[in-house]
């Protein structure tokens, strides 16, 4: 009537080997060192990746603001430049308004 804990137990024959299952590539067969460095060189790289994409966005970025500033002197110097104009019309304007000739002209005096 007494059984050991061991007679209900399989025969140590049927008892699958779990050593040999399961690819050699699977992580779990790894060694603990080989583990280690996947584990951290593995985020690295995808962060040093995601960090050269930043990078060449910033740099996109900083020469289409490089662009848009060049633009914009160019229209402050067109806008210099058409006021200089405006200007130059104005006084032609008084000078010819104020009576006298304008340049290459000559004034005739009424006496012939």
């Amino acid at each position: 009537m007494s059984q050991t804990s061991s007679a209900g137990a399989a025969p140590p024959s049927t008892v699958p080997a779990r050593r040999g299952a399961g690819s050699a590539l699977a992580p779990r067969n790894w060694r603990v060192a080989s583990r280690l460095i996947a584990g951290v060189a593995i985020p690295t790289v995808l962060g040093l990746a995601l960090t050269g994409l930043r990078v060449a966005d910033a740099t996109r970025s900083a020469g289409a603001y490089g662009q848009v500033g060049r633009l914009a002197v160019l229209g402050q110097q067109v806008t210099g430049l058409a006021q200089a104009m405006e200007d130059e019309r104005a006084d032609t304007a008084a000078f010819i308004a104020d009576g006298r000739p304008a340049a290459g002209l000559v004034v005739c005096t009424g006496s012939m």
